[in-house]
């Protein structure tokens, strides 16, 4: 671990500022790094009514927890994190057979990481392994430190914040099962099929006559790889790739449909809002301008 001065760690950080964006899909609430002794450390997510629609994602760097989820307990180890939302049917705790429990979390509201945090428990589960270099935990750190050094300015940067934490553990999700495509060249071949080519009006057909597969064993083969259908992926692509346009071009939603592959504006607001949670003449008008990095 680096040569850090004490003073400035195991701290612990709220927002609430006034300068920021009206009703943003999602925002800071708090987060730290702490270390808890204390038998007391007890939090129970039915009972906590000033803190409803907060997302807590939270991560044991050393010692460990316990949480509770539906009447099951799971052991909180190092590199282990769970999600939860309040309210919900959890309980997270320190043992008495540990002597403390070592993490660092954020806690995030609003629309978009609701409904982040209930594709990732249905996908994932409520308690996820990382590994301390993963990319998403060293943004907590990379957050801490600006937090400590009061680089942390307004509501436009928590709420940026939020946004990149939120695709940041997306892609670290979604990495692992990335790097498995080398043994299974078709569904390799099927990904660059679809980067290619999402801006055309393709179908599940198409992908699967490109690597001579039936449409039905292709469907059954990706989706066990890479853990989504091949059209929700390519829904993916293209929803991704036009969150890029909004941000930094000036094309109408209707230019924007088609260089997306959609040949419906209509049908495109539709999608959009289905994956996303705001319609994109909304997101444009809170982020244009501003470089996110985006991974749904």
């Amino acid at each position: 671990m680096l040569n850090i001065d004490k003073d400035f760690m195991h701290k612990s950080f709220g927002y609430r500022y006034l300068i920021g964006p009206q009703t943003p899909p999602v925002q800071l609430h708090s987060f730290g790094w702490q270390i808890q002794s204390s038998p007391s450390y007890f939090f129970d997510g039915r009972k906590r009514p000033d803190e409803a629609g907060n997302c807590i994602f939270q991560y044991t760097l050393s010692g460990n927890g316990i949480i509770q989820v539906d009447g099951q307990t799971h052991n909180l180890q190092e590199g282990t994190a769970f999600i939860a939302a309040i309210p919900s049917d959890h309980q997270y705790y320190l043992p008495e057979t540990s002597k403390q429990w070592e993490f660092v979390f954020i806690t995030l509201y609003g629309s978009l990481p609701l409904m982040e945090w209930t594709k990732l428990q249905e996908t994932h589960g409520c308690v996820i392994p990382f590994h301390k270099d993963d990319e998403v935990i060293k943004f907590l750190f990379e957050t801490y430190w600006k937090a400590v050094n009061n680089e942390i300015k307004d509501g436009y940067d928590t709420s940026s914040i939020g946004y990149e934490f939120i695709m940041k553990l997306n892609r670290t999700l979604n990495h692992p099962a990335a790097k498995d495509l080398t043994s299974n060249n078709q569904i390799d071949a099927s990904i660059r099929f679809m980067l290619n080519n999402f801006h055309r009006d393709i179908c599940l057909d198409d992908i699967a006559d490109n690597i001579q597969m039936s449409k039905y064993h292709f469907n059954h083969t990706f989706m066990k790889a890479i853990g989504i259908t091949p059209w929700n992926y390519l829904t993916k692509l293209r929803i991704e790739h036009s969150i890029k346009l909004l941000v930094t071009t000036d094309y109408n939603l209707e230019e924007i449909s088609h260089l997306v592959g959609y040949t419906s504006a209509n049908y495109y607001n539709k999608v959009f809002h289905k994956y996303v949670g705001i319609s994109p003449g909304k997101l444009r008008e809170k982020y244009r301008g501003v470089n996110l990095e985006v991974n749904l």
